[in-house]
């Protein structure tokens, strides 16, 4: 029976240290899989900061494609209109009505950029 008892306790012993050799490995792997999802996190961030560099420059390009169209939709916008054409004929009251459109369109320009420039952006919403 002292035999017994005395290989038991070996087994029991071996095994206690098996666990403890295993409880180790798993806190290492444990780890490692942190680290591995931080830097599968890192990745993911680079890749949506680069693809958000790149819609930057796109939208840049067609902002000044938009630009370069502007003049030519504003005169067409004004030519288009379903009234007399101005300075076609010697009639002073188109070349008044051109001439108002044209400053109610700048003033307006200039007002909404005003607006942009000092009141949209200068209020502290938090």
């Amino acid at each position: 029976m002292g035999v017994l008892y005395f290989e038991t306790i070996n087994k029991i012993r071996f095994l206690e240290s098996r666990a403890y050799e295993l409880s180790k490995t798993m806190e290492e792997v444990r780890l490692d899989i942190d680290i591995a999802i931080e830097k599968y996190g890192r990745i993911i961030e680079y890749e949506n900061t680069s693809n958000s560099a790149k819609l930057n420059d796109i939208m840049a390009l067609f902002t000044l494609f938009s630009i370069s169209c502007l003049p030519a939709t504003i005169l067409g916008g004004l030519m288009g209109m379903n009234v007399k054409v101005p300075f076609e004929s010697h009639d002073n009251s188109t070349h008044l009505a051109f001439w108002m459109i044209v400053a109610i369109i700048l003033i307006s320009t200039v007002a909404f950029f005003l607006f942009l420039r000092y009141g949209l952006f200068q209020q502290k919403f938090f």
